[in-house]
């Protein structure tokens, strides 16, 4: 509906490109706050981890209420197992995607998607799931939308785990 002020208030959030038109980029309800008081906007980030990083399919930005931004992210099993046979490196999923190397390799990768995002926006911590989610395990929508809220109540140890207490 129409607002008196000639708006429609949609709690979309976007920007004017050069050409004049407005670009979606996400959700204000999606927004979450850093105990540091910056807003941030989780599909930025995972929309840089997912454009930035190669092997990542699939990704979940956390920090509402915390100092820093962290991430869950899985890997595309195609990509992982191709990686996998160049190398001659046996294994499924769940051993693949918890290599060493692979930690590594997101690792150097995550530095640049930072270079990219603001400073309170940046990924100081990740953690590599050792499945995909998927629609059978809560974790995506049938559209394949992540359910955020349910993703981050399933894995909230592996969250903690990024958080550890400070003394």
């Amino acid at each position: 509906m129409l607002e008196e002020d000639g708006w429609y208030h949609t709690g979309d959030i976007g920007e004017l490109t050069a050409s004049g038109r407005l670009r979606i980029t996400d959700r204000k309800k999606d927004l979450f706050k850093t105990s540091g008081g910056k807003y941030v906007a989780p599909q930025k980030v995972e929309g840089a981890i997912q454009a930035n990083i190669p092997f990542v399919s699939q990704s979940i930005a956390i920090g509402d209420g915390r100092k820093y931004v962290s991430a869950l992210v899985v890997l595309d099993p195609a990509l992982l197992q191709k990686w996998a046979d160049k190398r001659a490196i046996q294994g499924g999923y769940a051993e693949l995607s918890q290599r060493p190397e692979i930690r590594d390799s997101i690792e150097r990768w995550m530095e640049r998607v930072n270079a990219k995002l603001e400073r309170w926006e940046t990924v100081k911590k990740f953690t590599i799931l050792d499945h995909e989610l998927t629609v059978e395990n809560a974790g995506v929508t049938a559209n394949m939308k992540i359910r955020r809220s349910v993703v981050t109540d399933t894995y909230g140890d592996l969250v903690e785990k990024m958080y550890p207490q400070e003394d």
